[in-house]
């Protein structure tokens, strides 16, 4: 996150302002601590000390103050927040037929799973926090276990991405998970635009289902995404002088899309 954090820099040198000022700079995050930590490392890496800024000559690092809400009343990033009626559906997505079907699909390969880690690993939802463990070390460059192949861990990250796919399985669920931080981007640009936020740059640390909700919340991805470390999102603000005439251009590491606020989404290269 760190190195990202050089990177994106060095690509907004001309937007970005040379010294950090928690004016145009604000940076929130889940109460999730690896989020927070990533958050840390990419503020250090975007925004190192310049001038007066520079307090030691031992590190090329200043403190950046990184804000969260609690969990249960994070309603942007994490959106654990209850909501009866998306609990009701996220149960019947649970028991639908396709879901089952896939489970049934894959049921030598649950219960080889089962069999060799002496966990219970009966559902695909399941599958996915064994999977994250053993891509941990695999991305590591740890030896994995002997009764695990390549074909299997392919499926395994069908499933994971399966997984968390199914959380914003419906339309309903897509506006419920996606929507809500996509409003709240869109207020804070109209916020830029009628001068009442002075932050130039929000920046957002959260998890890989949320980057699945707003691009599924946007239809710009099926149900076969698994977002890998470090993956981002960025939404780019731009008007030609006048702020009627504004359009947003939204920049993902497998996906471009210009977007025109008010009209639909369109591809381009």
């Amino acid at each position: 996150m760190y190195k990202l954090g050089q990177i994106l820099r060095k690509q907004y040198s001309d937007f970005i302002p040379a010294q950090y000022s928690a004016k145009n700079i604000a940076v929130n995050s889940s109460s999730v601590d690896r989020c927070i930590m990533s958050a840390l490392a990419f503020s250090a890496g975007m925004f190192p000390p310049t001038g007066e800024q520079v307090w030691t000559q031992e590190i090329l690092w200043q403190p950046i103050p990184v804000h969260y809400l609690p969990r249960d009343l994070d309603t942007t990033l994490v959106m654990k927040k209850p909501c009866p009626k998306y609990d009701a559906m996220f149960k019947d997505v649970e028991n639908s037929p396709v879901l089952k079907a896939l489970e049934r699909k894959y049921k030598p390969l649950l219960q080889h799973l089962s069999k060799h880690t002496g966990m219970e690993i009966k559902t695909v939802r399941q599958v996915e926090s064994l999977y994250i463990i053993l891509h941990i070390q695999r991305y590591h460059n740890l030896t994995l276990p002997s009764w695990l192949n390549d074909s299997m861990m392919a499926d395994m990250k069908m499933l994971a991405a399966r997984t968390l796919a199914y959380y914003s399985e419906t339309e309903y669920m897509k506006r419920i998970k996606g929507g809500s931080f996509l409003k709240h981007v869109l207020r804070s640009m109209e916020s830029i635009l009628n001068g009442q936020e002075e932050a130039q740059v929000n920046l957002y640390s959260a998890h890989d289902i949320t980057l699945v909700h707003v691009l599924r919340g946007l239809h710009l991805v099926d149900d076969t995404v698994k977002p890998d470390y470090g993956a981002y999102l960025i939404f780019e603000l731009y008007t030609d002088g006048e702020v009627k005439n504004r359009w947003i251009r939204l920049f993902h590491p497998k996906t471009k899309i210009l977007v025109q606020l008010g009209q639909k989404v369109h591809h381009y290269a």
